[in-house]
């Protein structure tokens, strides 16, 4: 059933809801986050100056939720040392929390941002954790899984030589991870630490977009329209 659809009347690039159902979307070309109220009125939330917003996550937590966008300054794979690519959180009223930032040490020894096309951030309820889909090239990215407090927690896959090309990531309340992969059209279910633990679904099409909704059931978008219900093994969940 759907309950509301929203005409954005711009390019847009990632949503995310706050506790109150207010729709976050993130404008790349305006330079700014737009709520969308239930009611229908739209305003300009958080005005990111230079910089173009992409990937946006809410944490939801009653009267302190939180938003995470991804920041840069060209939306592009080419980063150097003079490259902005960086996370900003902020409170529900758009007021900045923090900023998160990720250095690459080069092999000579310069620096450049390890974040680099940050196409969705997605934030852990259970924890305030944030993934990054960050993509890296063409048809090739990984996951970067950030502590609440801006501390990198881990990178997936571990090795860069792996082809992966990720589309969207979301968090169970056992701190595991579910990543889905374009090129294989699989669900991978990370553990807390980052490591693969298993393959849990083999979708027909390419998965673009994740949401769990407690006790391993997922909904699974997909590039032809379809949006798949499904359910993944494993303990003591607390949802």
């Amino acid at each position: 059933k759907v309950l509301r659809s929203l005409t954005t009347n711009t390019k847009k690039s990632d949503v995310a809801i706050t506790s109150e159902g207010v729709v976050l979307i993130s404008c790349p070309e305006l330079f700014c986050v737009k709520t969308f109220s239930s009611d229908g009125t739209i305003r300009k939330l958080i005005l990111t100056e230079d910089l173009h917003p992409y990937g946006i996550g809410a944490h939801v937590h009653f009267d302190t939720d939180s938003i995470v966008v991804a920041l840069v300054d060209s939306w592009d794979y080419n980063v150097n040392s003079d490259s902005k690519r960086f996370l900003r959180k902020y409170s529900k009223e758009g007021e900045t929390i923090q900023t998160i930032e990720s250095i690459n040490k080069t092999l000579t020894n310069g620096n450049k941002p390890l974040i680099v096309s940050p196409y969705k951030v997605r934030l852990s309820q259970y924890t305030g954790d944030i993934g990054v889909v960050n993509w890296t090239g063409p048809n090739q990215g990984n996951v970067l899984v950030f502590g609440t407090y801006g501390t990198l927690k881990y990178t997936y896959p571990h090795k860069t030589d792996v082809t992966f090309e990720p589309h969207d990531i979301t968090f169970d309340s056992q701190n595991q991870s579910v990543v889905a992969d374009a090129v294989s059209q699989l669900l991978h279910l990370l553990s807390a630490e980052g490591d693969l633990l298993r393959t849990i679904y083999q979708c027909d099409n390419t998965p673009w977009s994740l949401g769990y909704f407690g006790r391993g059931k997922l909904w699974v978008g997909q590039s032809d329209g379809t949006v798949s219900a499904i359910r993944y093994k494993f303990s003591k969940d607390k949802r």
